[in-house]
Order: C-alpha cells, then structure tokens, then sequence
C-alpha cells in the first residue's frame, strides 16, 4: 500500500509526464518516459527498504540510468530543460555516494535528497514542455511568408535602400 508521501509524488509524476505527453513534443515524451520507467523500477526496489538507513544499490543503479539518458536526451536535442533533468539526476547519484561513504549522513537527509531530487527533474519537465508549447503557439502567430514585405531584401530589388535611385 503507498504510502500519503508515496500518493503526492505519484499524482505529481502522473501531472507532469501526462502533460508531457499530451502538450509536448518528442523529446518531452521522451523524458515522460525516462520518469515512469525509473518510477516504475524503483517502486518494488523500495518496498523491501522502508527505512532508507543504508545505500539502496538498485535505485542508485536506476539514477545513474536516468542521469545518462537525460544526457542522452540533452545531446540530441534544442531544449534547455534535459540538462536540468540531467542535472538533478546526477545530483541524486552524488547523494548515493556520499551516503555510501559515509553512512553518519542522517537517513533523513538522504531519503529527503533523493526524492527532492526528483520532484525537480519532474519540475524541469513540465517547464520544458510549457516552453515548447508556448514556442508551438508563438510559432503559429508568425505569419506564413519570410521574409516580410519591409524587409532589406525587397528595398534593395527595388533599389538603393537610401532613397536615391541608381538611374
């Protein structure tokens, strides 16, 4: 059974990847699915460490997985929002080692880092996805021929641009 802290971050996940999903492009897609797919390995991974008092190697395994393929998704594509993805994923990775090399670092504050962590990755993609979608949107306001009738380029098949004709 989740837990109610387990409830907030599923319904935040299912907000933020179904907006992906729904308004957003591949690339959000994309990280929508890194998300779930992490999401979804990590819960069983869980349910046996209840108590987060030592280093989970199994989630720690899924973060450097996400970290990678956010870079991944960062590399192949224009949007600024993988990198802080990228970012937070390797934030949490760090958070696995130092908890590694030194379990006096409260529980709390590993438990709290790792799942900050990711209500920030998730942050950063709902942020992408509304940028895009407002890019798409600022996109279609444009008007459909380039460039436009006052341009440098139509003054000049005209003529000299400073007002005095070559004939």
């Amino acid at each position: 059974m989740l837990n109610p802290r387990q409830i907030g971050f599923v319904a935040w996940l299912v907000l933020c990847c179904g907006y992906a999903v729904w308004k957003g492009e591949r690339p959000e897609r994309i990280g929508a699915a890194i998300n779930l797919g992490a999401v979804l390995c990590s819960f069983p991974l869980e349910a046996g460490h209840s108590h987060w008092r030592e280093v989970m190697l199994g989630v720690s395994t899924i973060d450097m997985g996400v970290c990678v393929g956010f870079f991944l998704l960062a590399l192949g594509t224009d949007r600024f929002w993988p990198i802080w993805s990228c970012g937070f994923a390797l934030a949490s990775v760090l958070t696995h080692l130092a908890r590694a090399r030194s379990l006096d670092i409260p529980f709390y504050a590993y438990f709290r880092a790792e799942a900050d962590f990711s209500y920030l990755a998730l942050a950063a993609l709902a942020i992408g996805t509304l940028t895009t979608q407002r890019g798409r949107r600022r996109a279609r306001s444009q008007p459909d021929y380039w460039p436009p009738a006052d341009s440098k380029m139509q003054a000049s098949s005209r003529g000299s641009s400073n007002g005095i004709s070559d004939r």
